[in-house]
């Protein structure tokens, strides 16, 4: 475990300095540089969605939701196509959350896409929790598919928008557009502050403690990578969305 706490360790400050780098080239212009927009992490392991699904009994009543979360994109079409689901189900045991959201979340942007074709609308006003798909991919720290509904968002509601200019009242087009705003990249750029704040915090507990506990340093170790890792994914958010 010590030795996988060193390499979290090693991870962790290989990450905060990529995460200094693109920042420097995007906005201080230290250098030509082209960010391609990835995403960090891997995809959540299906079969540990399953286990989460299973616990809470939710493996026959929401399938579509765990094929959206999973990336299970050939059960999707069997779903939608067969009209099994539909493809903006509210899933009632989570904050009436859509298939689409948990697709943004794991950052499938693949599933995203086919649930868009397949009906699902990215511009649901935000679930019970408050978020949309496009917030849902933000805070996941999933940047290309951020971007991809972020565009979406900008193209549609760019022309609804004048729309409902010349056919509703004030008022209603406050309620339609609620939930659509501009991204917020003040609030995101806090976010990898934080994130790397309290990253930093625990490395230098390890540095400045003695645990009797190894566990205990590994616990911290592995939290320090886990925000890391955060800050990480919310600057390629960052720069995928507000670089302009």
């Amino acid at each position: 475990m010590l030795i996988y706490a060193y390499y979290i360790r090693k991870r962790a400050h290989a990450i905060k300095t990529l995460i200094l780098t693109v920042f420097c080239v995007l906005f201080i212009g230290c250098a030509e540089y082209r960010y391609d927009v990835v995403e960090f992490d891997e995809y959540p392991d299906r079969k540990d969605v399953e286990e989460w699904f299973k616990d809470e009994v939710w493996l026959k009543k929401w399938p579509l939701h765990l094929a959206a979360y999973s990336g299970d994109e050939e059960l999707i079409n069997i779903l939608c196509s067969e009209r099994v689901c539909d493809p903006n189900l509210k899933m009632t045991d989570w904050y009436n959350s859509t298939p689409l959201g948990w697709a943004a979340s794991a950052g499938h942007l693949g599933t995203v896409k086919l649930l868009i074709k397949l009906g699902a609308d990215p511009l649901v006003p935000p679930n019970d929790a408050g978020h949309t798909p496009l917030g849902n991919a933000i805070r996941g720290g999933r940047p290309a598919t951020a971007k991809f509904l972020k565009d979406y968002e900008i193209e549609k509601l760019g022309s609804l928008r004048d729309v409902h200019d010349n056919f509703l009242g004030e008022e209603e087009e406050t309620d339609f557009l609620e939930g659509h705003n501009e991204i917020d990249c003040e609030e995101i750029y806090f976010g990898i502050q934080e994130f790397l704040n309290l990253a930093d915090q625990r490395w230098q507990r390890l540095d400045n403690e003695e645990f009797k506990n190894k566990n205990h340093a590994d616990e911290i170790a592995l939290e320090a990578g886990f925000f890391s890792q955060q800050a990480a994914n919310y600057s390629q958010v960052f720069a995928a969305l507000c670089k302009g």
